[in-house]
């Protein structure tokens, strides 16, 4: 008599197998978060070495809040709409110029598209473990907001270390 290796009267092997895969997939969701917070981190020292102004910080976090919102608590809206423009030849006219003119950014600005393509694409990954891990659209907002915002931080700490090697230091009596 044959014995199948995958029957288990309790619990299916498959199923278990599945299970403890799943478990350790869990575990590992921290990754896209920690992508996503050295990808600003990063593009932040580009805005450093750039000489960028305060407007371009202020760009930079409404950019944070425009991808995090529309990823989660608008999605639907930026779904309707992408779907609507998709649905009629004043649509398809808009995406065509909206299209080319993302064409002449990568053309003109190769290495700023770069980075803003790999914060859009670590910000997916990052949404996709939080729906993964069934974080509501809130809280997944606020992580979407809150990770960008501590890479962006922590890309000022070289600077300021760097200002404060460089500042003279008062004689020791």
């Amino acid at each position: 008599m044959k014995v199948n290796p995958l029957h288990n009267p309790k619990r299916g092997a498959l199923q278990q197998d599945w299970q403890r895969q799943a478990g350790h997939m869990k575990r590992r969701h921290w990754i896209s978060w920690i992508l996503l917070a050295v990808a600003y981190a990063t593009f932040g020292q580009l805005l450093h070495h750039s000489g960028m102004g305060q407007m371009a910080w202020v760009g930079c976090i409404a950019f944070v809040v425009a991808i995090a919102g529309m990823l989660t608590v608008f999605w639907q809206p930026t779904r309707q709409v992408l779907l609507l423009c998709f649905q009629s030849d004043a649509g398809y006219s808009i995406m065509v110029l909206a299209t080319a003119s993302l064409a002449v950014l990568v053309v003109v600005q190769v290495h700023i598209f770069a980075y803003l393509l790999v914060l859009v694409a670590t910000s997916l990954l990052a949404r996709v473990d939080s729906l993964v891990d069934r974080l509501g659209n809130r809280v997944a907002f606020l992580y979407l907001v809150g990770v960008p915002l501590l890479g962006l931080g922590v890309s000022w700490v070289p600077t300021l270390v760097n200002r404060a090697i460089a500042q003279p230091r008062p004689p020791l009596l």
